[in-house]
């Protein structure tokens, strides 16, 4: 959604540092990618794209944006609210469900039309714009002064100040893990954890940048993209790490692990459990609409309707693709489906990690 959004916007200041630079030292570093990475990765994406624009860290070999480095230590340092809620998952694991999903329950304003982006930040958007390919200029008419081109939003361009200036409960996104957020954010700060069948995350993130436009630059098939996603090598690094970072907490009171599976299967069930554990009392009245509120299809409607125009209406009809479990059989069988399903055996073996999905 946000590799189609690059273009509209003028410019593309830097973000603002302050005074939280002066806080913990990172406990990790920063690394160029390899000769072998960038050769591996262009096989499925075009020069120009984010995906070679890209620095890692050590340890962990998390790979991010570049300009992400001047931002690591505020972020690591950010201040944070008893009341924060915090919603962290590897990408393409139903994240944008789980943004509306608790901020309707924290909120419970089924008519709102304020931007998703805006009540529920993503931390790392303007890491992500400032990477990607600059706004082309707008087209000149001989005699016409030309259309100066909206302005990008803070929530999108600077979303670190929106939410340090931000006076309302605080929901924040983030695809980070966690020895990169602050060491303290289970003390002060609720966090909802999703993770998704890593067959499945593949896929969904192949169409993401697939039809991320400019931003990606894609043009290689699945099967190479799905061996980036296996060797970890994509933004935001290997969904192993993430997830076992995110599976050690899971016994943390102020930590809640959600399969994306396990809410697809009852999402009653699961409202019910988030709403208790955020603290929060919905009536089975309210849980019910909820349900309802929050299907793939009545969020797909809602937002073709405030779709400002057309070019908007086909990025969110691709951006709210299927949104369904088990989509991964379309892509996998025989050998490939074999070699995967022993590299989920191998990474889950040892732990306590348990998959009760296909």
């Amino acid at each position: 959604m946000i590799g189609n959004i690059v273009g509209s916007v003028q410019t593309i200041p830097s973000l603002k540092m302050n005074s939280a630079m002066a806080g913990r030292e990172l406990p990790f570093e920063f690394e160029p990618l390899s000769k072998d990475e960038i050769a591996s990765k262009r096989k499925v994406f075009q020069e120009g794209s984010l995906e070679l624009e890209l620095t890692k860290t050590i340890p962990g070999r998390v790979f991010l944006p570049k300009v992400y480095q001047e931002d690591a230590k505020r972020v690591y340092n950010m201040e944070l609210r008893p009341d924060d809620i915090w919603i962290v998952t590897y990408p393409k694991c139903g994240t944008t469900w789980m943004q509306e999903t608790v901020w309707q329950i924290v909120n419970y304003e089924l008519d709102t039309t304020e931007d998703l982006f805006s009540r529920v930040p993503f931390l790392e958007a303007g890491h992500i714009i400032r990477s990607g390919p600059k706004p082309s200029p707008p087209p000149t008419t001989e005699g016409v002064e030309p259309a100066t081109p909206p302005a990008m939003p803070d929530f999108f361009l600077n979303p670190i100040d929106y939410l340090e200036k931000k006076t309302t409960r605080r929901i924040i996104k983030t695809h980070l893990p966690f020895e990169l957020l602050p060491p303290n954010i289970l003390d002060v700060c609720k966090v909802v954890y999703v993770c998704r069948n890593p067959k499945d995350c593949c896929v969904s993130y192949f169409h993401h940048c697939e039809t991320g436009g400019k931003m990606y630059l894609i043009h290689g098939n699945f099967e190479d993209y799905a061996q980036l996603f296996k060797d970890g090598t994509l933004m935001f690094g290997n969904y192993w790490h993430h997830l076992k970072g995110g599976w050690k907490l899971k016994d943390n009171k102020n930590f809640q692990f959600v399969w994306y599976e396990d809410l697809k299967k009852d999402h009653a069930k699961g409202v019910r459990e988030l709403s208790e554990f955020l603290g929060i009392k919905r009536t089975e009245d309210e849980i019910r609409t909820l349900v309802k509120h929050l299907s793939i299809d009545e969020m797909r409607k809602r937002a073709m309707q405030e779709a400002k125009d057309s070019e908007e209406k086909v990025e969110f009809s691709k951006f709210f693709r299927k949104g369904v479990v088990g989509d991964w059989k379309n892509y996998f069988a025989g050998e490939k489906l074999e070699e995967w399903e022993n590299w989920i055996k191998e990474n889950v073996q040892g732990t306590d990690i348990q998959m009760n999905f296909e």
